[in-house]
């Protein structure tokens, strides 16, 4: 048998004034004992708006505090950059000796001098990679590559600034910073 309290209770939730939440206790509070009313508590939509509020903010804090810890924290790929520098070749070129093996580029960050053609030489370390093209997009670089091979392409003068390279499907990854 229901009280009036909850039937009220009930009605009031069909029609959205509010969500019951009904928990049936004895009078000492330690679960049903059989002849208890259930304890019904229900909250209004403007109980159900701050609870709303309040879980926003509180997600809000989280996202913030992630953010923060991630500007807070080098990038991991910092962590993994194998810095290297172009050596002096035949008339002036200046030579990108790049290795790759286990994955990635060795170096991953080059510095060239700007005014000076490039020559990229790409030596495959692994014999069974998926990277199977070294792409500079910026310099219109497509090389094919030769697995347990090495291959290599002149490029005229690059433009200041950060070229990125990459293999075929853009998940081997380096820069050449061009100063």
């Amino acid at each position: 048998m229901t009280s009036p309290e909850d039937r009220a209770a009930r009605a009031r939730a069909a029609s959205g004034d509010a969500a019951p939440l009904s928990l049936p206790l004895s009078p000492e509070g330690r679960g049903n004992s059989g002849d208890a009313a259930p304890l019904s508590l229900a909250l209004s939509p403007e109980g159900r708006g701050k609870w709303a509020v309040a879980a926003a903010i509180v997600a809000g804090a989280i996202a913030a505090l992630a953010a923060a810890q991630a500007l807070l924290a080098p990038p991991a790929a910092l962590d993994r950059a194998r810095r290297g520098a172009a050596a002096e070749g035949p008339g002036g070129e200046q030579v990108v000796a790049l290795e790759l093996a286990g994955g990635a580029y060795a170096p991953n960050v080059v510095r060239v001098r700007a005014g000076a053609p490039l020559r990229l030489r790409v030596t495959v370390r692994d014999a069974d990679t998926c990277a199977t093209r070294l792409l500079v997009p910026d310099l219109g670089v497509d090389l094919a590559l030769v697995p347990g091979g090495t291959s290599e392409a002149l490029v005229a003068a690059p433009a200041p600034g950060g070229h990125v390279f990459t293999c075929a499907a853009k998940m081997v990854k380096g820069t050449i910073v061009v100063e």
